[in-house]
């Protein structure tokens, strides 16, 4: 198999570590142990000056090493996680920082090392753990410094905390102690999504949608799903408890005994053509258990005598996993030469992955499909694949995440991700910022009056995310983006129980390719083209793919056709000019704004007042807000003094503040006579916010008494719109377990539906007391929730069991702080603006802050203990929309939350659009 070589002294073992997003990150896991328990405070900041020393010794781009902006990256998380704590960066010598009443300056002016970086952050710390007195433990404030310190390098350098960092371990190794289910949190049930099969779960019968009310003695309504999955694994051979709950079927209760649980990485199947035997293998992930799973998986490929006439290795949306384990993927296919290297500062290769001999796989023909979600890992097999001869490539442009991370492990099971190097596919050139050109390009196509896709999208990939590494070569690599083959498919829209029945497959071993026309495709090459090296694959796949281009491209012709466009083509003549026209319309009626959580449609008026016709005319609408991009106006031909109009539907989310949105169209024609893009601007109107007030009590208890353990007892809660604006049918009220063990909840989850104005609706809870909780307190946290409207009301209640009361005190209204604004400005050529207002209680306000975007810029603590406060705050502003925040929080900790929008306008350029558009910017609106 594959084997690593070092070129330096170091020697690295190679892994990956999983993220949230298509950006995986081959790892490298170092251990550093940390000091003994109990032996650190948070105010020595041990974390932060861990990850600067790791900085120092492993980074893998020094010039990117910026002690102030790591500073300033660090003490931002930390305000954005604690209300109390503001950071004012007053100059270059100087910050100040605010931590509730008390305030103290620090001196930055010669932050130029990280070892001043260092200094700098052990005395804000040691400040912030002499004052800081709220809630948010020690810990997780330098969590958040160190993190925010990391993520300033790059975007794949981050901290790991305990409960992260356990499930990236788990993830890595590809197996654990557990029941073999998949959970999902629905509508604050835990429920099965799929049970894998040969598992304790499948074969007790369990199904998917089945919710788990109980494990062991515990309730899990409103259990967070981190917390579910810890109480479900563990030591193979232990016992666990559940409660089964079913449609139409009585709750059962079901002890099942956990054994080793694989994480399935890899589905394949045999597909016969003839007499033609090609094998699929689909790779999800790379862990430990990959390379066997696919050499299973090839090994019963050659069962008996008959040949294998090729394969298919299907890497799409696979976002990465462990480097080594892809290169012993690699090594099953090639005989000699380099898989991957690894590259560190000033380009110094110090790891190389090399080939051995002789490969285990014969010369058959090896198509490997990729997309824009599979990302490191994936990207290294498909580009050394590609690079060494051995593979066609097929899909789209993968991720182009090039960079290799390594783990550090600090004290308490946490530990930070670190970028140390760069990785090259083959030897060749780095994939950063690029990735992975597919030789054959696969670009589905929807049509459908209301879900129109013909060009292809603009995706996110590594070169969007902030901070990325840069690419030193990437105008040369970018001169290979292009494919040499591409072909368009029509793709039908799916129904949404089909995609979720597509999704529940991912956890099955059945592998099913039959409707999917990239999988088609790749069979029908290696079947009537099939050669066993790409270059002799690229000279016999021309003729295979021109008959499937035009299958396809009738099918879509005659698509739109149905639609009333022409979308043939008609020879270039004369000189064409488009006048466009844009409305907004609700039914046939047109809109001069669109109200927030409407249903509007769109519409494009294209007129061409030229001499000669337009041939496969379409416009592409692009914009920062995702639900505005993406969009697109089919026209196809059109001929001198002929208008056409195409409309697509929008669903103005009910949250949107009052702005404008802008949506930038750019036009394509056949013959590359495209119109003057043009901006249109989309008037949005907000809605006015509920704001919810509570009042509860306990029910079936006896007053003074201590509460009942074992009996029932109801928490009832009424819940009172006192804002303006009506809640979402979405509403709910929820209770959660402050306890542990010791309280039990029956019925936690109360749909409320919509509240209007001046009204209220009830819910009933059920909860009862388990544990010996004699002389101690116990608490429950109670949320109002309009997800759709982005209001929250949230409270911890204590449960004073001795003296059977709860405090705060039932039968009393509490609602947050109102606040109000006088005379808020919606738009302004100015680069501040300062905002006016109250906010006001029935209780004492504690204190407010701001933020305008992503930027803290006050916290104001209320000195006076009254019940209204006075807002003055100056608000830096950018050009263009600005979504500003306050928040005001009472003693009792209700906070209100208001956002608005004030957009900068800068001076429009003047003078008339070109090339054939006669609508100037932005367009018009009629």
């Amino acid at each position: 198999m594959s084997r690593f070589r070092s070129l330096t002294r170091y020697r690295f073992i190679l892994a990956l570590g999983l993220t949230a997003a298509a950006a995986c990150a081959a790892l490298i896991l170092v251990c550093h142990p940390g000091p003994a328990s109990g032996a650190r405070e948070p105010a020595k900041a041990w974390l932060f000056g861990q990850a600067v020393s790791a900085i120092e010794r492993h980074y893998y781009d020094p010039d990117r090493i910026n002690p102030r902006k790591m500073l300033k990256a660090a003490l931002e998380q930390i305000e954005k996680s604690i209300p109390e704590i503001l950071v004012t960066f007053e100059d270059r010598e100087h910050i100040e920082v605010t931590v509730g009443l008390a305030s103290k300056r620090f001196k930055t002016k010669h932050l130029k090392r990280l070892s001043s970086l260092r200094k700098v952050m052990h005395k804000v710390s040691a400040f912030i753990n002499e004052h800081y007195k709220g809630d948010t433990p020690l810990e997780e404030i330098e969590y958040a410094a160190t993190d925010g310190m990391l993520k300033a390098l790059d975007p794949h350098s981050s901290f790991l905390p305990p409960k992260i960092y356990n499930e990236f371990k788990v993830g890595t190794r590809g197996k654990f102690g557990g029941l073999g289910i998949v959970i999902s949190i629905r509508e604050g049930m835990l429920t099965v999504i799929a049970p894998l099969e040969g598992t304790p779960a499948s074969r007790a019968g369990i199904r998917a949608g089945d919710r788990i009310i109980q494990i062991n003695e515990e309730s899990t309504i409103n259990m967070s799903l981190t917390d579910a999955v810890n109480r479900l694994r563990g030591k193979v051979g232990t016992k666990v408890t559940i409660v089964l709950e079913r449609t139409g079927r009585p709750a059962r209760k079901i002890t099942l005994t956990r054994a080793i649980i694989n994480i399935d990485s890899v589905q394949h199947t045999l597909i016969r053509r003839g007499d033609k035997r090609i094998g699929y293998i689909k790779i999800k992930s790379f862990l430990a258990n990959t390379d066997d799973d696919v050499r299973t998986a090839l090994e019963e490929f050659h069962q008996g005598d008959a040949a294998l006439d090729g394969l298919v290795l299907d890497l799409r949306n696979n976002p990465g996993g462990l480097l080594n384990i892809a290169a012993e993927v690699a090594d099953h296919f090639l005989n000699d030469g380099v898989i991957v290297s690894t590259v560190g500062p000033l380009n110094q290769v110090f790891e190389e992955a090399w080939a051995e001999k002789p490969n285990t796989e014969p010369d058959y023909p090896v198509i490997t499909i990729i997309n824009e979600g599979s990302a490191s890992a994936s990207e290294i097999l498909a580009g050394a694949l590609q690079a060494q001869d051995r593979a066609l490539v097929m899909g789209r442009r993968s991720f182009g995440k090039g960079s290799v991370q390594t783990v550090f492990e600090v004290g308490d099971d946490a530990a930070m991700k670190l970028t140390i190097a760069q990785y090259m596919p083959a030897g060749t050139e780095t994939i950063q910022l690029v990735g992975v050109t597919p030789d054959v390009q696969i670009i589905p196509v929807t049509i459908d009056r209301d879900d129109i896709n013909i060009k292809e999208d603009t995706l996110r990939r590594e070169k969007d995310l902030e901070e990325h590494l840069e690419n030193e070569g990437k105008d040369k690599a970018r001169a290979k983006i292009q494919s040499p083959f591409s072909i368009q498919y029509l793709k039908p829209k799916e129904p949404e129980d089909e995609i979720r029945a597509r999704a529940l497959r991912e956890y099955t071993e059945k592998l099913r390719i039959e409707d999917d026309f990239t999988s088609a495709l790749a069979v029908s090459l290696i079947e009537k083209a099939g050669r066993p090296s790409r270059s002799k694959m690229l000279d016999h796949i021309s003729k295979p793919l021109d008959q499937a281009r035009l299958v396809e491209e009738r099918k879509s012709r005659v698509a739109l056709k149905r639609l009333g466009i022409d979308w043939s083509s008609t020879p270039a003549r004369g000189v064409p000019k488009l006048s466009v026209g844009y409305h907004m319309l609700a039914g046939k009626r047109r809109l001069r704004s669109a109200r927030a959580g409407s249903k509007i449609r769109l519409e494009l008026a294209a007129t061409n007042r030229g001499s000669g016709p337009y041939s496969r005319l379409i416009a592409v609408g692009k914009s920062d807000t995702s639900f505005l991009s993406n969009r697109e106006f089919v026209f196809g031909q059109l001929g001198p003094t002929l208008r056409r109009k195409w409309s697509v539907p929008l669903e103005i989310p009910e949250a949107l503040p009052t702005q404008n949105l802008t949506m930038e169209i750019s036009f394509e024609e056949e013959y590359g006579r495209d119109p003057e893009p043009m901006t249109i601007v989309i008037p949005v109107k907000g809605l006015p916010h509920p704001r919810f007030a509570i009042n509860y009590r306990l029910t079936g208890v006896t007053r003074g008494q201590p509460l009942p353990k074992g009996s029932p007892m109801g928490f009832q809660v009424a819940v009172a719109n006192v804002g303006k604006g009506t809640s979402s049918k979405e509403t709910t009220a929820t209770i959660s377990n402050e306890c542990g063990e010791k309280l039990f909840i029956e019925k936690g989850r109360v749909t409320l539906g919509r509240v209007h104005p001046g009204t209220k609706r009830r819910a009933t809870f059920r909860f009862h007391l388990t544990g010996d909780v004699e002389g101690e307190d116990c608490a429950i946290e109670l949320a109002v929730v309009d997800i759709k409207r982005n209001t929250l009301l949230q409270k911890k209640i204590a449960l004073v069991v001795d003296e059977g009361r709860l405090d705060p005190p039932s039968r009393k209204s509490y609602q947050p702080p109102k606040i109000e604004f006088t005379g808020l400005p919606k738009s302004t050529d100015k680069d501040s603006v300062r905002i006016l207002g109250t906010i006001s209680d029935t209780d004492i306000v504690k204190d407010y802050y701001v933020f305008a975007g992503d930027e803290k810029v006050a916290y104001v603590p209320n000195l006076e203990n009254t019940t209204s406060v006075p807002i003055s705050v100056l608000i830096p502003l950018k050009p263009g929309n600005n979504h500003v925040l306050v928040a005001g929080r009472d003693v009792l900790d209700l906070t209100a939350r208001e956002i608005f929008v004030i957009e900068r306008i800068e001076e429009a350029e003047s003078g008339e659009g070109g090339g054939g558009q006669s609508a100037s910017k932005p367009g018009y609106l009629q």
